[in-house]
This record gives C-alpha cells, structure tokens and sequence, in this order.
C-alpha cells in the first residue's frame, strides 16, 4: 500500500469517527427507546459494509431494523441472543456469512443488542466503530429509562401535592395560616 492510499484511507476511519461522535451527540438527546434503535440502525451501513439483521431489548421480542417488535420473530436468533448472556458475539443466520452480536449496554445494565451480519467479515476497525456505536446507544438507552423514571416520579409527586392541597382546603383550612392584622 502506498502513502496516498494509506492517507486516504486514515481519512476514512477519521471521518467516520467523526460521524459516530456526531450520532452519539444526537442518540444521547433522544428519550424514546425506539428513536435511539431507529438511529443506530441507519447509521450501521455507513460504518462498514454490515446490514441491520435487527435489534433486540430485553424487555421485549426481537426488532426488525429498530421498529417496534415483530410478532414473527426467529425463535432460533432469540436462543442464540439469550445463550450469550449479555456478552457480545457471533450468530448463526441462515441467510448471511458473517453475523454478530453487539451488546446494548449502559452502566453495566444489559438493555438488549444490535444483530448485524455481512457477506463476510468486517475489518476489525469496521467492527470497533459498529461496537462503539452500540456502546454508544445502550448508554443512550439508560439514559433515556433514567428520564422516563424520574419524569414518572415527578408526576406522581405533583399529584400527590395536589391531593394534599385539596385534603387541607376541604377541612376548612386554606393552604397558609391566616394572618393577623
């Protein structure tokens, strides 16, 4: 390989680092789990030469492409997913050479994966990109959990505010002692 191919080729992985950090910027805006898998599974082709087989929450069925759960789903993938315990690594997909997956992680909590396969097996800096894009979106998701929790629990508590206002007015009582004048 000459030096003009080695510079192109820098260039390359310099320019898809820079759009995984973009795309990271934006999974960690998004509170909506569906949103963060929909992002990620567009952006898989432009990191390598990898297809979305689909994602996976473990909460839930198997995702086609980041949509909402597929009620015809491969009992065979969801084994394989759940033989590999949180761990990434590769699957056997009827249809692919090559096909892997990534772990959907944030804070040490196993939210679910990201299936891709190939023809043939991505380079090993097509595979760390792919791997830091995952990485990236189960951190997404976590946070995006923590919002939904503590957006629940403030509603629940202005509730419970509310009910205690109306409990003290309703006995007679406005919400602040009279003043003495």
């Amino acid at each position: 390989m000459d030096d003009r191919q080695v510079i192109a080729r820098l260039r390359e992985q310099l320019t898809n680092l820079c759009g995984l950090f973009a795309l990271s910027l934006l999974l960690q805006g998004r509170v909506e789990d569906d949103e963060i898998l929909e992002l990620v599974a567009s952006a898989v082709p432009s990191l390598g030469p990898c297809r979305v087989e689909g994602t996976y929450l473990v909460r839930d069925e198997i995702r086609r492409n980041g949509n909402r759960p597929s009620r015809g789903s491969d009992p065979g993938l969801r084994t394989q997913l759940d033989a590999l315990a949180g761990a990434d690594g590769p699957l056997t997909l009827p249809t692919t050479g090559w096909a892997w997956a990534y772990p959907l992680r944030g804070l040490g909590r196993h939210r679910g994966y990201l299936v891709v396969s190939a023809p043939a097996a991505p380079s090993p800096n097509e595979r760390f990109l792919i791997g830091t894009l995952a990485r990236q979106a189960g951190a997404a998701l976590n946070s995006a959990a923590i919002y939904r929790t503590e957006r629940s629990t403030s509603q629940k508590l202005r509730q419970q505010v509310r009910q205690g206002t109306k409990r003290v007015r309703g006995a007679g009582r406005g919400p602040y002692p009279p003043t003495r004048q």
